[in-house]
């Protein structure tokens, strides 16, 4: 049948009031679109609707059952399974194959074949099994399934050559690229978990792995499940059939797993050794009294940076960023939704110097040129460091497609995202909680998945809400509570660091209090040092301790001096 591609509404269901979850219409590899709820068919524009309800399945009915060739089938199982062929009148060469379809023990109509590969269906599709679900409706000890009606036929066709008969069928909808199941599945629950154990056969391609996952997933519950895997060079059953790879099918079968939903294991499946193992230590960042609540930053962990408007948050990212590129030499990817590349590229530089990023912005002579030059080699071109051409916001599936690349192209360590009001702010919808609630999943999955760490940096609500006069931009102790949009933001990260400054005072208004608002791993929480913004230099430094004097033998004498 083909690989779907996606699913959407059909067309003809929706103008009957019905398809409101917008998924009957399967969308084919070739461009062709199959709807098995109304048999709505066709090519892009050329679609149209099928009268499947009044087809006459007599027709092809009265076509004969021969041995197939474009797969070695044997007319013994094409009779099992009641596929019939349509010849060249000419040549007499087979060029259509007919798969028979049952609403129970009633012949419901025909997918058919052109051949080499153009399929349609013809007669009624509603309440209709999987292919050859007909032959084996009692149930049994065992139910193969594979992805495509000659899958089924080839699984049949190896299992007769070694003396086995046992039950197989097909779904009839092909596999879809996001492990969605076809409703024609589902609605044959009852049938598939009639039996002691489900196998399933699938291609080993990605749409026929996440659509077994998800069908397995599904069934686990109710019955066994075992996942055969079709091993390299073959695609499916029907390219080993091809290959006349029995006995090696047959090892297949035997050598098939038992599925167990993911996260559901037994004690014997931990690793001890790796059990034992202690875990990665966090790198270093320049500020003590962060290192010493958080104990560095890991890979794997999704952390958020916080603070007012204006108080920092941007500029302690390139900080770390900077550190973890020059002191750790790590791989980090940065996107600065704000601005544009060639600006976070010349924030490497700027720190690397010592100048202020907005007067190197302004005059690139700030720097003399051999000290930009080297600059850039060692921290911007230097093979470690990857950016992201863009500005402006971009919708979750995009920005997770390009963190997936980063990591799996570029191996990074690290990616720096800033931040995340601005990857939502220009998505459709109305509902900004929602849409948070999903990226912050997706960010959690992926550091899980890939083990690359991601820092984030993340709005505050303009009002604090933790009952302190200070507003959030004038010096106000920072709470979880006061992040912006979405709870997902504090229930799904592992840690979430926040900067409090006092703008508006004169004294203090370049200094910052470090507070760590979450620490899943240990736990330590609360203030962690102070921090001085140069304005000379441009860069965020840990603050010197205050000197504090007391009074002895009638002597003012610092308590933290080097006497």
């Amino acid at each position: 049948m083909g690989v779907v591609v996606r699913k959407q509404q059909c067309p003809s269901c929706a103008k009957k009031g019905r398809d409101k979850s917008g998924n009957n219409l399967a969308v084919y590899e070739d461009g062709s679109v199959y709807c098995f709820s109304c048999s709505y068919t066709g090519r892009g524009e050329s679609m149209v609707q099928k009268e499947a309800k009044v087809f006459d399945v007599t027709k092809y009915a009265n076509y004969p059952i021969k041995a197939l060739t474009h797969k070695p089938i044997s007319e013994e199982i094409c009779k099992r399974y009641g596929v019939r062929v349509v010849s060249n009148v000419e040549t007499g060469a087979i060029d259509g194959v007919l798969y028979p379809y049952y609403n129970g023990d009633t012949l419901a109509g025909y997918k058919v074949r052109n051949l080499p590969k153009k399929f349609s269906y013809r007669g009624d599709s509603d309440g209709i099994g999987l292919f050859g679900q007909q032959l084996f409706r009692k149930g049994g000890q065992m139910l193969l399934v594979t992805e495509g009606e000659d899958d089924a036929l080839a699984v049949a066709e190896m299992l007769y050559r070694r003396g086995k008969n046992y039950s197989v069928v097909s779904i009839p909808a092909g596999a879809d690229q996001n492990g969605t199941l076809d409703k024609k599945i589902k609605q044959n629950y009852d049938f598939l978990t009639r039996f002691d154990r489900v196998v399933l056969c699938f291609d080993s391609d990605a749409p026929g792995q996440v659509t077994a996952k998800a069908m397995a997933d599904w069934l686990a519950p109710s019955t066994t499940v075992k996942l055969a895997s079709i091993p390299e060079p073959y695609k499916d059953a029907g390219d080993m059939l091809l290959a006349d790879a029995v006995d090696e099918f047959w090892k297949v079968l035997t050598d098939s797993r038992e599925y167990s939903p993911e996260g559901i294991m037994t004690g014997a499946d931990i690793d001890l050794a790796k059990l034992k193992n202690s875990p990665e230590k966090g790198y270093l960042t320049p500020y003590s009294g962060l290192d010493d609540k958080l104990k560095g930053f890991r890979k794997g962990e999704l952390t958020l940076l916080t603070a007012g408007s204006g108080i920092g948050k941007s500029t302690i990212a390139r900080e770390l960023g900077y550190h973890f590129v020059k002191e750790h030499k790590l791989r980090v990817a940065n996107i600065y939704l704000e601005e544009p590349m060639e600006k976070t590229a010349l924030g490497y530089v700027a720190l690397d110097n010592n100048v202020p990023l907005s007067k190197l912005w302004m005059d690139r002579t700030a720097i003399p040129e051999p000290q930009f030059d080297e600059s850039f080699a060692n921290l911007v071109d230097n093979g470690r460091n990857f950016f992201f051409h863009h500005f402006g916001s971009l919708d979750n599936e995009t920005l997770m497609s390009k963190f997936r690349y980063y990591a799996n192209a570029m191996d990074v360590d690290f990616i720096f995202l800033d931040h995340i009001s601005m990857v939502i702010s220009g998505q459709d919808g109305d509902n900004e909680r929602k849409t948070i609630d999903l990226l912050m999943t997706d960010l959690a999955k992926f550091c899980n998945e890939t083990g690359v760490g991601v820092i984030a940096v993340v709005h505050l609500k303009r009002k604090n809400t933790s009952g302190k006069d200070k507003s959030l931009n004038e010096g106000g102790q920072v709470s979880l509570t006061d992040l912006r949009g979405s709870g997902g933001l504090e229930q799904l990260s592992w840690s979430v660091v926040a900067l409090e400054r006092n703008q508006q005072d004169a004294e203090e208004s370049n200094f910052s209090t470090v507070r760590v608002l979450k620490n899943r791993i240990f736990g330590f929480t609360g203030e962690a040092g102070r921090l001085f913004f140069d304005p000379t230099t441009g860069r965020l430094l840990e603050a010197p301790e205050p000197v504090h004097y007391q009074e002895e033998d009638g002597d003012d004498k610092p308590i933290n001096s080097f006497e």
